[in-house]
C-alpha cells in the first residue's frame, strides 16, 4: 500500500490529540446543591481528589479512530490493482477503441461493464507519455469517433459522457471497430499509431481480436470487474405457427431459451404476453445450455396480427435480453399465384405439372396455397381487381410471354411493396421483350437461350451440369442440402448479361459458371429468374429428389417481403427497414410514439432506421393503411457472458511498458467512518437517556 500525501498523517495525529483533550475537558462536573440547614453545620476543608477513571472510554476510542480514518483518507491510500495495463512508452497517437456492444450493459459489482470500460479508458489516458495525443472509436456505429487530440481533458470528458449515456443493443464487432479506428489517423503520420481496444471477455469482446493481424501495435485491455452474479438467462428465439387442431384462431408459440454455463440449475418462470396482457405462464428447468417452452393461445381475430412477447421473470446480469417480441396471426399462409405460360390438357406436358405436384406434397410452415391462371385469365383478373397483387405473396411467371407495359408496371409496384416474383424460362420467354417491359426490375438482363455444348456444324447438344448450390444465398435458406440436385443437367438455358455493378445474387450456377438461378432485392420484394424450365422441356431438374425442397425454399423466401410484412418479421435492433407504399409514412414505436418518415428522394426507397427500441413496430402509409409490421429484438450473440481466453498481453514487446495500476482505498475508509459516526451517535443517545449512569 502507498500514500499519495503521507504528510497529511500529521494532521491525523494532531486531530487525535485534540479529541483526547476535548474528551477530558468535556467530562461532567459535580453540581453543589445548597439548602438552609447547612448554615448550622461547621465548614470543613474540602479534600482535593483526582479522578483516575476516563469517562466513556469506548466513546473516546471511536473518536480517536475517526480522526485516524480522516487522516488516512486525506493521505490517499492506494493498493496494487489486479490486471495489466500496457502503454506505448514514447509519444504516439493513441486510439482507444471502446466496446459499447449490448453485452457491456451487464451489471457488475461496481456498476456496469460499460462503466468499467470507461474507468479503464480514463486510467489509460492518464498513463500516456507526455506529448501523446488520444482519440476515441466505438463499436456502436451511431457514436461519432473523436480524432486524436492533445487536449486530453476533452477526451476524458467525452469518455464520461459516453459512460453516462444509455447503451444501445448493438451487436459486438470489436475487430471491425478497430479497423475503422485506423482511418482516424493518416497512414504516413509523424507519430506511431497505437490501438487500445478495451472491452469485456465475451466472444465478441477483446477475445475476438486473437485472430486479427493488425498493421500496427495493438494493446488490448480486458476490464476486471466480474458480474455480481453468474446467473444469466435469455430468450434466444420465438416462433409461432397456426394450430388448427386446437380450434379456429389457435396459434402455438415455442420459445428457445439459453443460459451461460455457470448459471445455477433453478426453475425459470416464463410469461407470455399477447397484446400487452398476460396470457400464459410456465416454469422451465434447464437440462443443458438451452431449453424450450411452448404456449397455446387462441386469438380473438385470427386475421389481425397482434404483438406477443415471451418474457423471463428473473433477475440476472443482463435484463435487456430477457424478453423477445413477434407478431402473431392465426391464418398465416403463403398465397402463390402461378401464371402458366404453356398449359396443356395432357397434365405431364403442362408447364407447371411438376411444380403443382411438388407443392401438393410439400410440408412445412407456413403452408403454401397456390392458384393457377393462364396469361389471359391473369390479365383479365388483374383488370377487374386492381388489388389482386396486394393479396398475393409470390407471383410465378412460368414460361409466360412478356406482359404488356401496364401489367408490368403493376407487377413492379407490387414488388416494391414486398411481392416476390419468380420468372422461369421457356420457349415463350423473349429476353429482349422482357428487358423492354421490366427493365431494371430484373436481377440481370437476359440474353438468348443457349443449347449446351453445341459447336459450329453440329446439331446434337450435350447437357450442362448444375454445380453445387450456394446454400448461403438467402433464396435457398431452409434447403435441406445439395445432395438432391447434384445430377441436374440442362440441354438449354437462358444466358445473362454480365454486369459487375448489379447487386444480383447467384444461388445456382452451371459448372461453366453461367448463372442458373439469380435473384436481387427490389424495394421490399425479391425478384428471381430460373434460366431453365420448370418442366422437362429443357432440363431434368423436375425429376431430381431435391426439386420439391428447392421449390419450397424459393417460394417461402420470396414471400418474406409480403407475408412477413403482415405477420411481422424480427429484425436486429438498429437495422434499417425499407418502406413501401404511399408516402409519407408514420411509424408507431414500441412505446406508442409516432414518428413521421418523409418520402425518399426521386428514384430512392424510403427507409426507417431508428429501430433501437426493442419491441413491435407498425407502419402506416399516407392513406392510413398498415403497410408493414416488424419487431426489433436483442442481438442473441451478445447474451452469452461466458468469458473466453483473451489475446496474450504484450509486456516486454518493443516500445511497450507496463504501468503500475493502483486502486484507491478512500471509499472503504469513508464507509467505515460513516458506520463509526452512526455508532457514536447511538452511544451518545444511550448516555443521554440514562442520566444516572456513573461517568
Amino acid at each position: 500500500m502507498t500514500l499519495l500525501a503521507p504528510w497529511l498523517l500529521a494532521f491525523g495525529v494532531a486531530g487525535a490529540a485534540a479529541l483526547v483533550f476535548a474528551h477530558l475537558r468535556g467530562r461532567r462536573r459535580r453540581r453543589v446543591v445548597r439548602f438552609s440547614a447547612m448554615r448550622f453545620v461547621p465548614a470543613a476543608a474540602e479534600p482535593t481528589t483526582r479522578r483516575r477513571r476516563i469517562d466513556a472510554p469506548w466513546l473516546l476510542a471511536i473518536r480517536l479512530l475517526l480522526a485516524v480514518l480522516a487522516a488516512a483518507a486525506a493521505a490517499g491510500p492506494r493498493r496494487p490493482a489486479a490486471g495489466h495495463l500496457a502503454v506505448y512508452a514514447t509519444p504516439h497517437d493513441a486510439i482507444l477503441v471502446l466496446d459499447d456492444s449490448a453485452s457491456t450493459a451487464a451489471r457488475t459489482a461496481h456498476g456496469t461493464v460499460r462503466q468499467a470500460v470507461a474507468r479503464r479508458a480514463r486510467a489509460l489516458v492518464a498513463a500516456l507519455p507526455p506529448g501523446s495525443r488520444a482519440g476515441l472509436a466505438f463499436v456502436d456505429p451511431t457514436q461519432a469517433p473523436l480524432e486524436p487530440t492533445e487536449d486530453l481533458g476533452a477526451v476524458l470528458d467525452r469518455i464520461d459522457a459516453w459512460a453516462a449515456a444509455t447503451p444501445r443493443p448493438v451487436g459486438g464487432d470489436l475487430v471491425a471497430a478497430a479497423r475503422a479506428a485506423l482511418d482516424l489517423v493518416p497512414a504516413a503520420g509523424e507519430r506511431p499509431v497505437v490501438l487500445y481496444p478495451i472491452g469485456d471477455a465475451t466472444a465478441g469482446g477483446v477475445p475476438s481480436l486473437a485472430g486479427w493481424t493488425a498493421p500496427g501495435p495493438v494493446l488490448p485491455s480486458v476490464v476486471e470487474d466480474p458480474p455480481p452474479r453468474s446467473d444469466q438467462w435469455w430468450v434466444e428465439a420465438v416462433e409461432a405457427s397456426p394450430d388448427p387442431a386446437l380450434g379456429p384462431g389457435a396459434v402455438r408459440i415455442v420459445a428457445r431459451l439459453g443460459r451461460t454455463q455457470t448459471t445455477r440449475d433453478a426453475p425459470v418462470p416464463v410469461i407470455l404476453e399477447v397484446g400487452g396482457e398476460p396470457a400464459g405462464r410456465a416454469q422451465v428447468t434447464f437440462d443443458g445450455p438451452t431449453a424450450e417452452v411452448g404456449f397455446a393461445h387462441v386469438l380473438d381475430d385470427p386475421g389481425t396480427p397482434v404483438p406477443a412477447t415471451v418474457r423471463l421473470d428473473v433477475d440476472d446480469a443482463l435484463p435487456d435480453d430477457d424478453a423477445r417480441t413477434l407478431w402473431l396471426q392465426a391464418d398465416a399462409h403463403i398465397d402463390v399465384l402461378v401464371v402458366d405460360g404453356a398449359p396443356s390438357e395432357l397434365r405431364p406436358h403442362d408447364e407447371i405439372f411438376y411444380l403443382a405436384t411438388a407443392l401438393s406434397v410439400l410440408d412445412g410452415d407456413p403452408p403454401i396455397e397456390a392458384t393457377v391462371r393462364t396469361p389471359a385469365a391473369f390479365a383479365r383478373r388483374l383488370a377487374d381487381d386492381p388489388h389482386l397483387l396486394d393479396r398475393t405473396d409470390v407471383l410465378v411467371l412460368a414460361n409466360v410471354p412478356a406482359p404488356d407495359r401496364a401489367i408490368a408496371e403493376a407487377i413492379a409496384r407490387a414488388v416494391d411493396e414486398g411481392l416476390g416474383l419468380w420468372i422461369t424460362a421457356g420457349d415463350h420467354v423473349d429476353p429482349k421483350a422482357y428487358g423492354t417491359v421490366f427493365g431494371a426490375l430484373l436481377p440481370l438482363r437476359l440474353r438468348d437461350a443457349k443449347a449446351a455444348g453445341t459447336l459450329p456444324g453440329r446439331t446434337q447438344a450435350k447437357a450442362a451440369r448444375l454445380g453445387p448450390p450456394n446454400l448461403d444465398d438467402p433464396l435457398l435458406a431452409g434447403l435441406a442440402g445439395a445432395a438432391g440436385l447434384t445430377n441436374t443437367t440442362a440441354r438449354r438455358f437462358l444466358l445473362f448479361e454480365p454486369d459487375p455493378a448489379a447487386e444480383a445474387r447467384v444461388a445456382l450456377s452451371f459448372e461453366d459458371g453461367a448463372p442458373a438461378l439469380a435473384s436481387a432485392e427490389r424495394g421490399r420484394g425479391v425478384v428471381a429468374i430460373l434460366a431453365t424450365t420448370l418442366d422437362r422441356d429443357w432440363t431434368n431438374l423436375p425429376l431430381q429428389p431435391g426439386f420439391v425442397g428447392l421449390c419450397g425454399a424459393v417460394l417461402r423466401n420470396l414471400a418474406t417481403g409480403r407475408s412477413a410484412g403482415a405477420r411481422g418479421p424480427t429484425l436486429a435492433a438498429g437495422t434499417r427497414r425499407p418502406l413501401a407504399g404511399t408516402p409519407p409514412f408514420a411509424v408507431t414505436a414500441p412505446d406508442g410514439t409516432r414518428r413521421l418518415v418523409p418520402p425518399a428522394p426521386a428514384g430512392g426507397t424510403a427507409t426507417f432506421g431508428d429501430t433501437w427500441a426493442l419491441g413491435p413496430y407498425e407502419v402506416t402509409d399516407g392513406g392510413g393503411r398498415v403497410v408493414d409490421r416488424f419487431a426489433a429484438v436483442f442481438p442473441v450473440s451478445e447474451s452469452d457472458l461466458t468469458p473466453h481466453p483473451s489475446p496474450p498481453a504484450p509486456p516486454g514487446a518493443e516500445g511497450v511498458t507496463d504501468v503500475a495500476r493502483w486502486t484507491p482505498m478512500v471509499g472503504p475508509l469513508l464507509d467505515v467512518a460513516v458506520w463509526l459516526l452512526l455508532f457514536e451517535a447511538l452511544w451518545r443517545l444511550v448516555l443521554l437517556v440514562r442520566p444516572g449512569r456513573r461517568r
